[in-house]
């Protein structure tokens, strides 16, 4: 069985990365022998029993200083002296610091194949590897991301397999990097149908009225999310005379991004109509309460809610962002629409003039593709 190694940022338990990981491990297990390296390593964290200890050096480089271990606090703070005065000086030591730690995490573990599972670090990290095979994960909207600088062939070349998480961000990547296009593979985020239902029956925190229309939007709060559209949304439904509860599932890593949500909550009035329910371990249960999920996203690669919302039964509105249509077939699933017809679509929606019983009805017929990404994740690991 061969040893395989996912680099990640961290192992925290919110976040994508990690819950699709997490499902690639339980699936994976008794074909390839797996083993994780957080960069950020959270303690009583995902991946327990298969976490490998921090690498010191990437550790202190990589990691603010008041997050190491005490028994880095020392080394890294000359670590991050020396990375200071280099920058000083306009050079760049950030090859040589990943390239020095994966070669010791190799070393330690004899793996056969090394996995950057997530853009950047992640995957500058594994570029490094002298395993045998080494694979990368794109999650994102490359060429959106990086706005369409494309600086890090030479990086991706190091790989032999690059795996994009949809056909949409296989074609970005593409894009940017035509002359890699023989090893990029598209393959959807696998997802744990019975740990979702499993979780779906907990207790929520809040119970949701049920003689309101209750929508829900999930994920972190974000300008690309455009979650600050949702109370100008709201108040246009309002003054057709169409009363929508909102509730906002998402973490907020930064205060600014947070702030043109607040402010239109309160420009529009809708402080009783849309509320912020923060970060939620299992937001499972919420996506049983409501009668919608909408996404007014400007970019997605791989939007796992979607696949979370059809296993739970819960119609899909979403933006007409590049991945959309892979993930929602109209009419069946949901529906796809422009930002500029997200009300009118709405109204008619809550209007029943668009009835929702039919998407429950496919939905709950719905066949799981999980067994179709397991045999794709094992051709990459041949």
């Amino acid at each position: 069985m061969k040893k395989v190694l996912f680099i990640i940022p961290d192992n925290g338990f919110i976040g994508g990365t990690v819950s699709s990981l997490q499902c690639i491990v339980s699936a994976m297990r008794g074909y390839i022998d797996i083993y994780v390296y957080a960069i950020h390593q959270t303690e009583n964290g995902a991946f327990e029993d298969v976490l490998i200890p921090e690498n010191w050096l990437l550790s202190a480089y990589h990691n603010p200083l008041h997050t190491l271990p005490s028994r880095y606090k020392l080394r890294g703070r000359a670590v991050k002296i020396f990375k200071r005065a280099s920058s000083v000086f306009g050079l760049n030591i950030e090859d040589w610091v990943n390239r020095i730690g994966m070669h010791s995490i190799d070393r330690q573990g004899k793996y056969d194949i090394v996995v950057g599972f997530e853009e950047y670090t992640p995957t500058r990290i594994a570029s490094w590897s002298k395993a045998e095979k080494r694979i990368t994960w794109v999650h994102c909207d490359y060429k959106n991301r990086f706005n369409g600088e494309c600086t890090e062939a030479e990086i991706y070349k190091r790989f032999h397999k690059i795996v994009c998480v949809s056909a949409f961000t296989a074609k970005s990547f593409c894009d940017c990097y035509p002359s890699l296009k023989g090893k990029v593979v598209a393959i959807h985020n696998l997802f744990n149908t019975d740990r979702i239902r499993s979780l779906s029956l907990q207790e929520p925190d809040i119970v949701f009225d049920k003689t309101e229309f209750n929508v829900i939007s999930v994920g972190r709060i974000h300008p690309v999310k455009r979650f600050h559209l949702i109370p100008e949304v709201v108040a246009i439904l309002k003054k057709q005379g169409r009363h929508v509860h909102w509730y906002i599932i998402g973490s907020t890593q930064y205060p600014e991004d947070l702030q043109p949500l607040l402010d239109n909550v309160s420009k529009y009035d809708t402080s009783s109509e849309v509320t912020l329910l923060g970060a939620k371990e299992n937001p499972y249960p919420y996506f049983k309460q409501a009668q919608l999920l909408v996404s007014l996203s400007e970019s997605e690669a791989c939007p796992m809610i979607f696949n979370e919302a059809k296993v739970l039964g819960l119609p899909i509105v979403s933006a007409d962002f590049g991945s959309a249509k892979e993930f929602i077939n109209e009419g069946e699933s949901g529906f796809v629409t422009s930002i500029d017809n997200m009300c009118e679509l709405l109204l008619n929606i809550i209007n029943n003039k668009v009835s929702l019983q039919s998407i429950k009805d496919h939905l709950s017929s719905l066949k799981d593709e999980n067994a179709r990404i397991v045999k794709q994740l094992q051709a990459v690991f041949e």
